[in-house]
């Protein structure tokens, strides 16, 4: 630990983040996944359906509401994970504890990637019409990409929730990957929330929840959240303009 420190390559602290972030990560994303088709089909797998979508509370709310649920819950476990980090740290013997870099990586890089699936993870189980569907489609989503990856396919304009590659090192922290990064997570975190205004307008409501039945009612939903769907359209396009330009075209 003092070997690499004194070089100022590698941080143990960062390479300790590192490997609690790797090995919790499929953890995170298999949570969204089998909690998002609960909370999506929590009212129908308890027959409850019709008196809950009785209520006069708009489709929006319900669905945010879903979606908050789960942030807050993977926010209190990407805590606990910090926790483990700091206790790992700890056991082996290093007790110089960089609080900021466990925030920083944890809460600002990883958590709005989470996010990002998290919302992918509730569009998927909304459109799909079986939880199981679902929940395989998504893990889908988790293999699909490094097969991908695997035949060539690399550009992260195209495989959703992928960010730039990054290192952080002692001497120079995030240096020049901290635009790339934060634009490429942006760029998904709007992606998300256009997936997230077209779950709410085709979200199953109702005694008829067929496709015809909820296509005649995306109309009025969507007037209600056009302006939002526009705002995250323009951002998506905005930080997927910049990136590309700066990625393949200088």
């Amino acid at each position: 630990a003092g070997q690499l420190n004194d070089v100022n390559v590698w941080p143990v602290t960062y390479l300790m983040v590192g490997i609690v972030e790797g090995s919790a990560a499929l953890f995170f994303y298999i949570i969204a996944t089998l909690y998002a088709g609960e909370l999506i089909w929590r009212e129908r797998n308890v027959h409850f359906e019709q008196i809950h979508d009785s209520l006069p509370a708009p489709d929006w709310i319900d669905w945010l509401s879903k979606f908050l649920a789960l942030a807050v819950v993977e926010l209190v476990l990407l805590t606990v994970a910090l926790f483990c980090g700091i206790i790992m740290q700890t056991a082996s013997g290093y007790y110089h504890y960089e609080i900021l870099q466990y925030l920083k990586e944890l809460y600002v890089v990883f958590y709005p990637q989470v996010l990002t699936f998290v919302l992918l993870a509730l569009f998927v189980h909304t459109v799909v019409g079986n939880k199981f569907v679902g929940n395989a489609v998504v893990i889908g989503f988790l293999i699909l990409v490094p097969i991908l990856y695997r035949y060539g396919i690399e550009n992260r304009l195209l495989l959703y929730g992928e960010v730039t590659p990054y290192t952080y090192s002692d001497m120079n922290g995030y240096g020049h990957f901290v635009p790339a990064l934060l634009w490429s997570t942006a760029y998904w975190f709007f992606v998300g929330v256009l997936l997230a205004v077209f779950a709410m307008v085709f979200a199953r409501r109702g005694a008829d929840v067929s496709w015809p039945a909820r296509v005649r009612m995306a109309g009025a939903r969507f007037r209600g959240l056009r302006l939002v769907a526009a705002l995250a359209l323009l951002l998506a396009a905005g930080c997927g303009a910049w990136f590309y330009y700066n990625t393949h075209v200088l």
